[in-house]
């Protein structure tokens, strides 16, 4: 039998001090993000997400994606307006 790949992840700001800090999780559960490099630079146009778009977005002053809908385009600030849910 072979062994089921797992990421080990593990979560900067645990809720509680005895909270679990890091995870094994299936690839499926795991969401790879562009380096920095790459995001900084202006978007090719077949990457720009369209209106109504489900994402999962930094929620504002936070280290945590939260799924939300796009509801505005980048504008010249390259920032997108989303409705969290």
């Amino acid at each position: 039998m072979l062994a089921e790949f797992r990421y080990e992840v593990e979560d900067p700001e645990p809720e509680s001090p005895t909270a679990e800090s890091r995870y094994l999780l299936p690839p499926s559960a795991v969401i790879a993000l562009p380096p920095p490099a790459i995001a900084a630079g202006p978007p090719p146009p077949e990457a720009i997400i369209k209106k109504g778009k489900k994402v999962l977005a930094l929620y504002p002053q936070t280290s945590t994606f939260y799924e939300a809908d796009v509801v505005e385009g980048p504008g010249r600030g390259r920032e997108y307006t989303d409705n969290f849910w």
